[in-house]
């Protein structure tokens, strides 16, 4: 062994959670059971699969070692880290890992055991072997290795090396020195698969003292290994090899080939002719086309001209080229007819018969055989799970022992193929060789020339034998996935709003050496190849000179042309791109809060008014709180009231000044008004001094868009000098104050489309007037039947919407918060109360004295105020929200579709319709059937119902008396937001209710959940439960004393039993005294003369220790006590006096549902006669 080291130093600083170890920090490591003590400034190491150990690092071990753990508590032990060890080699040689970022560290390594010599620990560390020399001596239980090793895969690994025989570990120190000298972190990642074939550069992060980088590459691994330009000397005369000048690597050259003059007299060749050498000096090579399905390998060297240093080898590195084509995997089979299941179609797809080198076995039900039938048309087909590009086909054809009789195997077929299996195209007509009909049969091979497909039909024309019957063993298909044609289209495939100024690019085919392009908004010009519109030879073309027009979309396809030497080249796929909807003139997003007319200049005083000395009678500023889109809009305010009544701003256009160009026909100006807008200060833009005027007013406080159509200004559109917008006109009377925001001032070839009424809600919802005022309306959208949110969203039909604000709602109690409490029956109704069809303008409804609604009942209107059919007024808050298929107004009253109506009348309404239909039969004839009650609830005093569902009184059937029934009314009008507000809630019988997270809790203890809430009525709320609420607990938990020689105690309970109920009745009892004391639990109901009649027993003996008892009631043992109400009987048996009983946590459980009893068994079958017997009875008589 290494020579004992007896001093130990070590140091731990503080650890990176999240950067790992820097300069002269240290990790250390001790390997030990989890059940030992840890060394102080040490991690423990148990045995644990590699991964995060939650203290900053990952590590851990390749299998789980945890049962190889020792912790010998030995007196060899310098201390508690010599005296734990880990085997390396119990079950195998394992292998031990540490995440760290790549660079140089220095370990320090203990290995051994404090018990036994029994060990030869010599370990490969990074490639780096650290020897046992005297393995296995008696004389040392310990060796300790110091080295230092360059991490470049991101983890140190360390696992036995050459001559290790159980090896062992008790602790390791690691300390980074620095970032490594080595190459490290390629690209392609080392193992990286489908690489481009055109496409790879290979790309490092240099060592720390890399001056230059020798690089080798080659396919194979070995010379790759073995290359080394031997010496290299660094000076400013000579000149680095230009990765321009370095030749294809599928030529492979040696060194001397590829380096320039001035390097190739420093280089020592000892590089075959199999690999690329080259010296360079950036950390970049582009190696050209590679070969397809080909695995490459490469080396970087690091050089320096420290001779202390000189050239650091590099790891090698693999990555595999894209193969040429892939098999196709998903794929099922079907055919015309088989002859039996063992013969199956798929028998071609599921390798049956195949050996381990594909070659075929001549078994007749691994294979495809038709049924015979005559006149059949014969053909076995094959599904793929999408198109592919097919290239080779293999086959091998039906190959049974009697194929040289009997010829089943496909002789002439038409293949015909389709990308939706119902639309064919016949590919062509191919005879398949017949198959051998031995075993060891090989694949014959068909091109499929690239055709698309994702169905495959073989028809069978003939076969090798003339029957009726044809064959196939298997088939297997596969997809080109090398580029034949242009891939990988950018813009990809389907992209919208490209630039009428964009690169079009593509992947060059295989063979290509030049490309035709075709474009058209035609998608079939361009399928049949009539929109050609030029050629390259690269590999990208720009679209700015076709003049593209704006909201387009264009189809396009690249045919790759191909040399004489080539395959013939195919037409590319066809691709489509949709061009950018608008070019923008002015969307104020690059102006600071205080330069926008250094732009926007007074177009007043820059024309009319130029000896003025009134100026515009606004200025616009930017706005940063309101817009259209993006941050900002231009904010003017007006006063047009005085001279000159008119503020007009204009700003020339730079740039794009042909607006006729790429398809324009429309100027669209988004405007935002205010409703203290006076009607007659108009909107105007101005555009080459041509003026147009807005028709509508500037009162609507929302944004809306102004189209106006370019053709018709009758101005040179080719050659637009400027643009103007301003409010009021010159001359013009006097007009008022006001205000507008402007923004988003675009070219468009189609005005843009309206969004739908619920998008437009939304958007109001975000602006500044109404910013979260609908919130509730559109949760209500939510909540409600998804048909009124589909017709909404529909551009099929017209609907004008009253929006009432949040404030309407919540003047009735309802939010955004609890609308989904509210039944959907009546919410249905109370949002469709609110839709008209067709579109209504302000000025339609105020022409109009009735409006019918979607619900059915009408709203009344009289001198611009809205009258609900329960007499409600509401106002029209704003007017005219134009949307796609309709128009918006807002409202400031939730309106009603019929008269609020009482408790009692709005249970039966809810239970008619909506999500609680059918489900509050009982409480509703519960109701109806106490006058008192009925009339408490029909009356004018309001009160809060807790209505429980059908479900609910069902599951716990109970004695419908007074208090119990006042339990779920509560005075007064609680809605849902008050209810979940208060701890607890008193209600009419006295007792109370609580509540806690949104969970209301009986006076019994349970739980009752809150099922909808807020059903309004004239005179009070009703909220529906999920339980019926006991007022009591079922039983009271009382404390009781019997006394020997007492009559029974007697209880009746609320609780009725159901037909399939299991109740338990459970207490606590103890004898008070020494004497024999027995206790009888009883269960009965009551007969008609109001005698007790017992249905449940139970004698317990009991002792002096506190025990819990129990005694069941199951319904289907107790059938004549089903629906008969339950009481409590308890009585002490024993006779004397002093004797006595405690009784604590008395309580009557349930109901659970009662195991059913076990059927009856069914009687015995009689025996079957035996025929043999009586045939020799009859023969005997």
């Amino acid at each position: 062994m290494f020579k004992k080291l007896t001093w130990f130093t070590f140091l731990l600083v503080a650890l990176s959670m999240a950067t790992g170890l820097v300069y002269g920090q240290s990790v250390n490591i001790n390997f030990q059971p989890a059940s030992s003590e840890e060394p102080n400034d040490y991690l423990p190491d148990t045995g644990l699969l590699f991964g995060d150990r939650g203290n900053g690092f990952s590590y851990g071990w390749d299998r789980d070692t945890t049962a190889d753990t020792r912790d010998r508590n030995s007196a060899n032990a310098l201390d508690q880290r010599y005296d734990t060890v880990m085997h390396f080699s119990k079950q195998g040689d394992a292998t031990w890992e540490i995440a760290l970022i790549d660079g140089e560290y220095d370990l320090f390594i203990v290995c051994g055991d404090p018990g036994y010599t029994d060990q030869t620990n010599t370990l490969d560390i990074e490639g780096t072997l650290v020897v046992d020399l005297d393995g296995q001596s008696a004389e040392n239980y310990f060796d300790e290795f110091a080295v230092t090793v360059e991490v470049v895969d991101g983890r140190l690994t360390i696992t036995p090396g050459p001559g290790a025989s159980n090896a062992k570990i008790c602790f390791i120190d690691i300390t980074y020195v620095g970032p490594p000298k080595q190459a490290t972190q390629p690209t392609p990642a080392d193992g990286a698969t489908d690489q481009l074939y055109d496409a790879v550069v290979l790309e490092w992060t240099p060592g720390l003292y890399a001056e230059l980088h020798n690089l080798y590459l080659g396919t194979s691994l070995e010379e790759v290994a073995a290359a080394d330009i031997d010496a290299i000397v660094i000076d400013d005369e000579i000149d680095v090899i230009d990765v321009n000048d370095i030749v294809d690597v599928n030529d492979i050259a040696d060194a001397n080939d590829v380096a320039d003059d001035d390097i190739a007299d420093d280089v020592v060749d000892d590089v075959t002719s199999s690999v690329v050498a080259v010296a360079l000096e950036t950390a970049s090579y582009d190696p050209g086309r590679l070969e397809l399905g080909q695995t490459y390998y490469w080396r970087v060297d690091e050089v320096s001209s420290d001779p202390n240093i000189g050239v650091v080898r590099g790891a090698i590195w693999s990555f595999t080229v894209e193969s040429f084509s892939v098999q196709i995997v998903n794929v099922t089979a079907s055919a015309s007819s088989s002859e039996s299941a063992a013969f199956g179609p798929e028998k071609t797809i599921d390798g049956s018969g195949l050996d381990e080198n594909d070659l075929h076995s001549a078994s007749g039900t691994a294979m495809w055989l038709s049924s015979g039938a005559v006149d059949e048309v014969v053909y076995i087909e094959y599904a793929f799970d999408k198109p592919y590009r097919l290239g080779e086909v293999q086959v091998w054809n039906s190959n049974t022992a009697i194929e040289a009789s009997y010829g089943y195997g496909l002789k002439d077929v038409t293949i015909e193929t389709s990308v939706d299996g119902s639309t064919w195209t016949v590919f062509g007509d191919v005879e398949l060789a017949q198959a051998p009909g031995a075993p060891g049969y090989a694949a014959d091979s068909l091109d499929m020339a690239g055709t698309v497909a994702m169905y495959v039909r073989f028809v069978a024309n003939s076969n090798w034998g003339g029957g009726l019957r044809y064959g196939l063993s298997e088939i297997r298909f596969f997809a080109i996935t090398a580029p034949i044609v242009a891939q990988n289209p950018q813009p990809a495939a389907g992209t919208a709003e490209v630039s009428v100024d964009a690169t079009l690019s593509w992947r060059p085919g295989l063979y290509a050496v030049a490309h035709e392009l075709y474009i058209s908004s035609d998608k079939a010009a361009v399928e049949n190849g009539t929109a050609f519109v030029g050629s390259t030879d690269g590999s990208s073309f720009n679209v700015a000179t076709l003049g593209l027009n704006i909201g387009t979309t264009y189809y396009w396809k690249v045919n790759a042309v191909h040399d004489a030497n080539a395959p013939a080249a195919q037409d590319g796929d066809v691709w489509s791109f949709t061009t950018q909807q608008y070019f923008v003139v002015d969307n104020f997003e690059s102006y600071t809060s205080d330069d926008l007319t250094k732009t926007w200049v007074d177009n007043w005083k820059r024309t009319v008014g130029k000896t003025s000395i009134y100026p515009s009678t606004g200025s616009p500023v930017i706005d940063q709180e309101v817009a259209n889109s993006g941050d900002q809009s231009a904010f003017l305010a007006y006063d047009n009231a005085k001279s000159p009544y008119h503020a007009e701003y204009y700003r020339a256009v730079s740039g794009r000044t042909n607006w006729k160009a790429n398809g324009v026909q429309k100027l669209v100006l988004f405007f935002h008004g205010d409703p203290g807008n006076f009607a007659g200060d108009k909107l105007s833009v101005t555009i080459n001094d041509k003026r147009v005027v807005y028709s509508g007013d500037l009162s609507k406080p929302w944004w809306k868009s102004w189209t106006i159509d370019l053709a018709s200004l009758g101005v040179n559109l080719q050659d637009v000098k400027g643009i103007s917008f301003g409010v009021g006109d010159n001359p013009l009377p006097a007009g008022r104050k006001g205000k507008v925001w402007i923004d988003d001032i675009r070219l468009y070839r189609e005005a843009p489309a309206l969004p739908n009424l619920v998008d437009a809600a939304v958007a109001v919802n975000e602006s500044e007037e109404f910013a979260g005022q609908f919130d509730t309306l559109l949760a209500a959208l939510g909540k409600a039947d998804p048909a009124i949110l589909e017709a909404l969203s529909s551009e099929s039909g017209a609907y004008t919407v009253f929006a009432p604000t949040d404030d309407a709602f919540a003047a009735m109690g309802i939010t955004a918060g609890n609308v989904g409490g509210v039944d959907t029956g009546v919410l249905n109704e109370i949002l469709l109360y609110h839709a008209v069809a067709g579109k209504l303008t302000e000025s339609d409804i105020l022409a109009t004295g009735a409006i019918a609604t979607v619900q059915g009942a009408s709203i009344r209107q009289a001198d611009g105020v809205l009258t609900d059919a329960v007499g409600r007024t509401v106002n029209l808050v704003a007017v005219d929200g134009v949307a796609a298929n309709g128009v918006i107004h807002v409202i400031d009253t939730m309106m009603l579709p019929y008269e609020i109506r009482n408790i009692v009348e709005m249970l039966t309404l809810v239970n008619g319709a909506g999500d609680l239909a059918g489900q509050l039969n009982g409480i509703i004839g519960i109701v109806q059937g106490d006058p008192a009650l009925l009339a408490l609830l029909t009356g004018a005093d309001e009160y809060t119902v807790f209505a429980p569902t059908d479900a609910a009184i069902d599951v716990l059937r109970v004695n419908a008396d007074e208090n119990l029934l006042k339990y779920h009314i509560a005075a007064g009008s609680l809605l849902a937001a008050d209810v979940l507000a208060a701890d607890e809630i008193e209600m009419l019988n006295g007792g109370m209710l609580t509540q806690a997270g949104g969970v209301l809790i009986d006076a019994a203890g349970r739980q009752v959940m809150l099922l909808a809430t807020d059903v309004i009525a004239a005179n009070g709320v009703v909220h529906v439960i999920d339980a019926v609420l006991l007022p009591v607990p079922v039983v009271e938990s009382a404390s009781l004393e019997l006394m020997g020689g007492d009559p029974a105690v007697e209880q009746m309970t609320p609780v009725i039993l159901g037909e399939s109920d299991l109740f338990t009745l459970n207490l606590d009892a103890a004898k008070t005294t020494f004497t024999a004391t027995t206790l009888r639990m009883s269960l009965y109901y009551e007969d008609a003369d109001g005698a007790p009649v017992v249905v449940a027993t139970a004698d317990v003996v009991l002792s002096t220790k506190m025990q819990e008892y129990a005694l069941e009631l199951n319904a289907y043992e107790a059938p004549d006590a089903v629906g008969k109400t339950i009481g409590i009987a308890l009585e002490n048996l024993t006779k004397y006096a002093s004797a006595g009983i405690a009784i604590d946590n008395l309580r009557l459980e349930g109901p659970t549902a009662a195991p059913e009893p076990e059927p009856e068994p069914e009687p015995e079958p009689e025996p079957e006669p035996d025929e043999e017997l009586e045939l020799e009875l009859e023969e005997e008589a």
